[in-house]
């Protein structure tokens, strides 16, 4: 893959800086943000002396000399990697990657391509037990666990946290979508929640391997994201634990919409709502761009042999993971703006080539989305149109 430099460098440079740590609460003339880099300066940066410059979308270190846009802002949160901080970068803001050797999106060829990782990709094993694990069981074995059962660990804490908080914001938010299925499987994470989930996290965990995680900012020392979110999981396929989550701003006071957080490098996150149950249980899989559509299909779905998924971002699905949908049929209904129809394409490509039924769900263009659908009370206009493998 490539990266798409010139995307990256449009990503509005405070939603980075607020991702990586500085403070997302603007100072009250628009242009100030409290810096990250707080380490460098002598007052912990309480009074703002970060520019934002948004014509030339980036920014500048009055205190401690930072400058620069958003690749240069992700790289210093990688500590100078230009790889991890590009590649984040593409994930968090689901910005799809380039070709190598052209300046294209990608294109679904399916003729031509070896499909080289056969070996890697998961799949559904409905014979095999699932586990309900209490982490008091097993937090004594933290320090001899293998680094992916260490995140999980981290990341089901985290979440398991974000259930016992407060949870009206989070139930009027979605109410306010349109959703009216059960979100208990959804967290919410406060001002005040995260401060007391720091304190905790420090009680179990070490800083670097939460630092490592992307749970605690390496210059803050502390919670890396937002506050006021809703905690969007991601589950283990054979056990209630968690591989990654989404943090959703569900108020005004974040720059940031949504931003994914997981270490597919340890430990790829599954879809969400794609679980043991759904895999097992289920014949209809509806995949959608984003949480809340999933959970719009849901909201209206009276079938008992459909769920709804949705990946973190049209383009952040692993070509490993798709092997989960064998022997199932498969229904994409991603937006209909360009984005979202470019990752379909891809997507049908790559579910055709394993050998998995695949349709696509089409309406009316003047609709974006089934979130859309839902408070229009048009879901019912939605077509399904099964695809087939092309050969060269």
């Amino acid at each position: 893959m490539k990266y798409n430099l010139d995307k990256l460098k449009q990503i509005p440079i405070s939603e980075v800086l607020a991702s990586i740590g500085a403070d997302y609460a603007m100072h009250r003339n628009g242009r100030l943000m409290h810096c990250f880099n707080i380490e460098a300066h002598k007052n912990q940066d309480k009074k703002p002396s970060l520019a934002i410059y948004e014509k030339t979308n980036s920014c500048h270190c009055f205190a401690c000399g930072l400058s620069g846009g958003p690749i240069d802002m992700a790289k210093i949160a990688f500590n100078g990697d230009f790889k991890k901080a590009c590649e984040w970068l593409h994930v968090a803001w689901n910005i799809p990657f380039l070709e190598i050797g052209n300046n294209q999106a990608i294109k679904p060829s399916v003729s031509k391509r070896n499909f080289t990782l056969k070996e890697k990709i998961k799949h559904f094993d409905p014979q095999k037990k699932y586990q309900n694990i209490a982490l008091r069981d097993i937090f004594s074995q933290y320090a001899h666990s293998s680094r992916n059962m260490q995140l999980k660990m981290v990341y089901t804490f985290i979440y398991r946290y974000s259930l016992m908080t407060e949870q009206k914001k989070k139930e009027s938010y979605y109410n306010n979508r349109g959703i009216t299925c059960d979100v208990k499987e959804i967290g919410f994470l406060g001002w005040e929640d995260v401060t007391r989930l720091e304190q905790e996290l420090t009680k179990y965990f070490s800083i670097q391997d939460l630092q490592d995680f992307k749970v605690f900012s390496k210059k803050k020392y502390g919670w890396n994201y937002s506050r006021n979110v809703a905690v969007v999981p991601c589950f283990d396929l054979y056990t209630d634990l968690i591989c990654g989550f989404s943090l959703r701003a569900i108020s005004g006071d974040s720059t940031v919409k949504e931003l994914n957080v997981n270490c597919s490098d340890i430990e790829i996150p599954l879809p969400f709502n794609l679980k043991y149950s759904t895999l097992k249980e289920k014949e209809w899989i509806w995949i959608t761009e984003g949480h809340i559509d999933a959970l719009s299909g849901v909201t209206k779905n009276k079938k008992e042999n459909i769920d709804f998924c949705s990946f973190a971002g049209a383009w952040a699905y692993k070509e490993e993971i798709l092997g989960l949908f064998k022997n199932k049929k498969v229904i994409i209904a991603f937006d209909k703006d360009i984005a979202g129809k470019n990752s379909e394409a891809t997507l049908v490509a790559k579910l055709l080539h394993l050998g998995i039924e695949t349709y696509i769900a089409d309406w009316s263009e003047e609709v974006n989305d089934l979130n859309d659908l839902l408070n229009l009370n048009a879901l019912n206009t939605i077509k399904v149109h099964k695809q087939e493998l092309r050969t060269a």
